[in-house]
């Protein structure tokens, strides 16, 4: 069963708490089957033949076919930035919902579903602040109405332990967490860069594990991509 959208995330982030500040964050992913539907959403998620709604194509939770699970989504090893930016297509869209359940609330309405487009425009988005980023140049403008992203709820709360007041954080859905954490590696001294044998990112520098002059994912891909130039030069 489904739950209310308001409680679909419950985590408090502490944005001075450099190894927790997404930690506690909670999100619900679906065991079952995902579907492809393109539909026009009105009012609880019902069809309408509203000529001003637009149609789009959603992936959704087919009911039925599993079950919703809470889970903490920022405290697994993999970081969901790393999986979502290099997204171009609908399969790969639907291997990350699988993954790491539905990007928005819509996605967790059972009428309604994540809109590929704009979850795909968003991935792109994210890419492009990357490639800007490195480069030293280029548009750092979010488009937050296109991309749909929710501003996240800020207040200011007392740390139970020290009684200091701290500005706290609660994404309002996975979409936006997953830009806090992108941002947040974007500011930090860690390198982001694109694995040259497969395109999936990876983190180096310090705390990763990685030197910052990694080109590769992991060793396994350096040595395939070696063979592969190496067999091109013999050909």
């Amino acid at each position: 069963m489904l739950t209310k959208p308001g409680e679909a995330c419950q985590g408090i982030l502490i944005v001075d708490d450099v190894g927790n500040w997404l930690s506690e964050f909670s999100w619900q992913r679906f065991t079952g089957e995902f579907e492809t539907r393109q539909s026009r959403s009105g009012g609880g998620g019902q069809k309408t033949l509203a000529q001003d709604v637009p149609e789009h194509l959603r992936i959704r939770a087919v009911e039925g076919t599993g079950e919703w699970e809470p889970y903490r989504p920022f405290q697994m090893t993999e970081k969901p930035y790393l999986h979502f930016a290099p997204i171009e297509d609908e399969s790969s869209l639907r291997w990350f919902l699988e993954r790491f359940g539905p990007l928005t609330r819509d996605g967790t309405e059972r009428h309604r579903g994540d809109v590929v487009d704009v979850m795909l425009g968003n991935a792109s988005a994210m890419r492009d602040i990357w490639g800007a980023a490195n480069s030293g140049d280029g548009d750092l403008h979010l488009d937050d109405d296109r991309l749909r992203i929710r501003s996240p709820m800020m207040w200011f709360a007392r740390d139970p332990f020290t009684k200091k007041v701290r500005l706290s954080i609660q994404p309002q859905d996975l979409l936006a967490g997953i830009w806090l954490q992108f941002g947040f590696a974007l500011s930090s001294p860690i390198t982001i860069k694109a694995c040259r044998h497969c395109g999936a990112w990876f983190e180096t520098g310090p705390g990763t594990g990685k030197k910052v002059t990694a080109e590769f994912c992991s060793a396994a891909h350096q040595i395939a991509f070696n063979n592969a130039l190496k067999g091109k030069k013999k050909g």
